[in-house]
């Protein structure tokens, strides 16, 4: 049996050494951040705000992250208070009606719209736009769907994540090693996937394997998660990123519809709009970018 990639590091033999922490200029990156953060959020919330020093992991981290060639955006995210139609001089979550009907009924977790008040890193791998597939004739979520698969002209064209070296050789490794496995039926569509590809990936998977995964080789310490965004806290990304996120390929999210999960964007719906599949959604328009949050600044 291969070595695992937990083990390996990378694809070599030896096991890897965790990258060394650069705290010589400690000083100096906190008060550049905390000066980028408060500028910022000042401008999105249309008020002051006092941001507290980030954690020296933070910057470990996104060293770490650099020599790996992955994209990382350090940001503060506080604790807005939202509700349906909320909205700032920044930015205005568009969550779809769907989503606020299911919230109030009690479906969906309150969990789903709330924000620990830290410091995070956000995935910054920008998103593929499109996806190169007809439309579907049929649903995802049950039934016979072999008229959904022959709808299909031709396999996905463009199925990758642009400069997304670090998460695609991980990818990639899981996938030859059958780390991520696919059920004998699986339709051509997915598994002629790139093994490198952030799509067809379902969200049982991204949360069981593949995030743990990318936890160990980012080396994080005890108290600091790698997690998917929430709705909120992937909208209050695309406003800080000024991406309206286009293009019909969605992303799976944090936080549950029953027992389905939720993702942003896919199809006819509009860019921000939330929906639901199954956790064990396989589907070729939908992907993923992560998260990386720090508890609190010592």
């Amino acid at each position: 049996m291969p070595p695992s990639y937990r083990e390996t590091g990378r694809f070599g033999s030896q096991k890897a050494t965790p990258p060394p922490s650069n705290e010589n200029n400690y000083f100096f990156r906190t008060k550049s951040l905390q000066q980028q953060e408060h500028d910022a959020l000042s401008a999105l919330f249309g008020r002051e705000y006092t941001i507290p020093p980030p954690p020296r992991e933070l910057f470990t981290t996104m060293d770490a992250m650099k020599k790996k060639e992955t994209k990382g955006r350090p940001c503060f995210i506080p604790q807005p208070q939202l509700i349906q139609d909320s909205g700032f001089p920044g930015w205005t979550p568009q969550f779809g009606d769907w989503f606020w009907s299911a919230m109030n009924g009690g479906k969906i977790s309150k969990d789903s719209i709330t924000t620990p008040g830290c410091w995070t890193i956000f995935d910054a791998t920008p998103k593929t736009q499109t996806v190169s597939i007809a439309e579907p004739r049929n649903n995802w979520w049950g039934g016979d769907n072999s008229d959904y698969y022959s709808s299909y002209s031709s396999a996905p064209k463009t199925v990758t994540y642009p400069d997304d070296h670090f998460v695609g050789n991980l990818l990639s490794h899981l996938r030859s090693t059958k780390e991520i496995s696919l059920p004998h039926d699986t339709d051509k569509e997915i598994t002629q996937i790139p093994e490198n590809s952030r799509l067809g990936l379902s969200r049982a998977v991204i949360k069981k394997i593949v995030l743990p995964t990318l936890a160990s080789l980012l080396y994080l310490p005890l108290g600091v998660q790698v997690k998917l965004p929430n709705p909120v806290e992937s909208s209050f990304f695309n406003a800080r990123q000024q991406n309206q996120d286009g293009g019909n390929v969605g992303e799976w999210l944090d936080g549950n519809y029953a027992h389905n999960g939720l993702y942003q964007g896919l199809f006819e719906e509009p860019d921000h709009s939330i929906s639901t599949y199954p956790t064990s959604t396989l589907n070729p328009r939908l992907g993923f970018r992560f998260m990386i949050t720090f508890p609190s600044a010592r």
